[in-house]
C-alpha cells in the first residue's frame, strides 16, 4: 500500500453513538485547535488518501494473538460492551496537503485507519 492511493469507498453501516464527533478546542481560532471527529466523519470525507513513499508499509499481523490487530479489537469489542462509555479515542490521525486538490498524505495512523477500513469493510460483506 506504500505511496498508493487508497480511494476508500464510504461503507453503508450503521454507526452506534460512539461515533460522535466532539471538539478538543470548540474555536478553530485559538493556537494548536485540533478537530475531533467521528470515525463515520473522517471515513467519508471527500478526498482521496495516500500513503507517501517514505512511510513504512502495512505491518499489523492478524495472526499474532497478541499483536496490534488483536489488541484494536480487543479495545472495540470492551468499548462496545461498557454501556458507560459514549465514546472511543482512536488517537492521533495526521493528514498532510499534497499538491493535488482534494487528495491528502495519511502521515500518521496509517495503520490504524487501514485496519478499521478493513474491519468495516469484512462487516459489510458479512452483512450483505
Amino acid at each position: 500500500m506504500q505511496g498508493q492511493d487508497l480511494d476508500l469507498p464510504s461503507p453503508d453501516l450503521d454507526t452506534k453513538p460512539m461515533l460522535k464527533a466532539a471538539d478538543f478546542h470548540q474555536d478553530p481560532k485559538v493556537d494548536n485547535w485540533v478537530p475531533a471527529l467521528s470515525i463515520e466523519n473522517y471515513l467519508t470525507q471527500k478526498f482521496s488518501l495516500s500513503i507517501p513513499p517514505w512511510q513504512r508499509e502495512y505491518t499489523w499481523d492478524s495472526g499474532d494473538a497478541d499483536g496490534q490487530v488483536q489488541v484494536l479489537l480487543e479495545d472495540l469489542r470492551n468499548f462496545y460492551l461498557n454501556k458507560e462509555k459514549t465514546e472511543y479515542l482512536i488517537g492521533a490521525v495526521i493528514l498532510c496537503d499534497t499538491n493535488q486538490e482534494k487528495h491528502k498524505y495519511l502521515i500518521d495512523g496509517q495503520q490504524r485507519t487501514l485496519t478499521l477500513y478493513l474491519l468495516l469493510m469484512c462487516c459489510e460483506k458479512y452483512l450483505r
